[in-house]
């Protein structure tokens, strides 16, 4: 397992539709620890045709050792644009 691999070890990603906006959506990564889950980072991502980044929101005393900005803006896109597919189109 490389490095890369263990930043991302018990990272956990949930996804939400913004309000208002159908192709608006919030990737927030996770880790659960010993007070519960401590949130590393939230995306928001325009999930229109090319799904890309409109803003990213990393947690306040979230270590440097973890994944960085660019790492965590790829991932959120790759989710959005999976979730993408699965919903029905207009």
């Amino acid at each position: 397992m490389t490095g890369t691999d263990l930043r991302w070890t018990g990272v956990e990603v949930a996804v939400s539709r913004q309000p208002n906006d159908p192709d608006g959506f919030r990737v927030v990564f996770e880790r659960a620890g010993p007070k519960g889950k401590a949130k590393l980072a939230t995306v928001y991502v325009d999930g229109s045709e090319d799904a890309e980044v409109v803003r990213f929101v990393r947690a306040a005393g979230v270590p440097a050792a973890g994944p960085g900005r660019a790492e965590y803006e790829r991932k959120a896109v790759a989710v959005v644009r999976a979730v993408a597919e699965t919903l029905p189109r207009d």
